[in-house]
Order: structure tokens, then sequence, then C-alpha cells
């Protein structure tokens, strides 16, 4: 099942929220129309947001979720050591038991990453209209794909293969944040 909607989380802002296009400096598409995600930095701050997946990656995106702001809830049977820890501490809520329609309730942001791709699946099936859903097996049941983020002062870059090839986008962070303090020098 392929969603309608598609929102990313790839951009490179700086304070001012002006999105630079790194690779074209000219007003030019870099892909055909119709084929790219549009580039946003999304605020969570306060928004309510469900993790179906108590695992490696879960703990990755409850942390990015939990930086910016959201209420995370997480819906699995068993955590990881580190999500533990944030659910022993009170910073976000566990149901511990297996994801079942009607768990997504007042999620703002979904994010289906287990290892059953059958629940994810089910987890995208069940989102309403306006729940934004991230399947982590599946970008193209996804609304949106999240991003590498590399933070540098008042600086904030990402980087996105559009949800196709994570170990190039690790690549190209570990390039980034080595030359970025070069390329930043005297500016802040």
């Amino acid at each position: 099942m392929q969603r309608k909607r598609v929102w990313t989380m790839t951009t490179v802002n700086a304070n001012d929220n002006a999105t630079m296009n790194a690779a074209n400096d000219e007003d030019e598409p870099l892909t055909a129309p119709g084929t790219s995600p549009y580039p946003v930095d999304l605020r969570v701050a306060g928004e309510p947001a469900v993790v179906v997946g108590g695992g490696r990656v879960a703990t990755r995106k409850v942390t990015h979720l939990l930086n910016a702001g959201a209420k995370v809830t997480v819906i699995s049977p068993e955590l990881d050591e580190a999500l533990a820890e944030r659910a022993k501490n009170g910073e976000i809520a566990w149901r511990a038991k297996d994801y079942e329609t009607g768990d997504l309730a007042d999620a703002r942001v979904v994010i289906a990453c287990t290892d059953d791709r059958d629940v994810n699946h089910q987890v995208v099936a069940d989102a309403k209209p306006g729940q934004l859903v991230n399947n982590t097996a599946d970008p193209q049941e996804s609304d949106f794909f999240n991003v590498a983020v590399i933070e540098q002062g008042k600086l904030i870059v990402t980087v996105s293969s559009k949800g196709v090839d994570p170990a190039l986008v690790r690549r190209v962070k570990q390039r980034l944040a080595g030359v970025l303090p070069d390329l930043l020098a005297g500016e802040e």
C-alpha cells in the first residue's frame, strides 16, 4: 500500500530558516518534478508521537523525537536497554504489549520500526488522515523519511537519500561533520 502524501525532514537551514541547495546554486531542479520530497523542518514540540517497536532503530527515532520536544509513547512488548532507562525515568510512556489497531489514537507522528513487516504495514494501514507515518522498512509506505543530522552552532545540516540508502547517508554525514567546522570558521 503506497501512501498518497509524502513529507520529509530534509533541509539545510540556518537561523533565518532559509533553505539552501548545496549541490546547485541555480533555481533549476536537480530531479524531475514530482520525484523529490519537499524539504521541511517539522516542529513536533508538545505533539504526541507513537513509536511501534522497541529495538535499536526505535531508540534512534525516540531520541530524535525527544530532542524535538515530542511526547513519545513506545508500543513494544520489550525495550532495549536505552529505551527501558528512558521509560524508567519517565521520559517516554511505554505500553508493554504488541501493537493493535487503535494504538495510534491521537498521535501526530507515527513511526513503525519493528522487525515484522506485517506489523509495520498494519501500522501504516491504521493511520488516520493528518497522522504523519514513517515505516522504516518501506519508504513507499511512508509520509516522510528521517534524515541524518549534523548540528554546528546555529546551523543544522541534514542529509537524506529519500529513504533508499542509509549507508550512503551515514558516510556523507561523517564527511560533512569533518569539514563543517572549517567551512564555518569565523561565522559564529
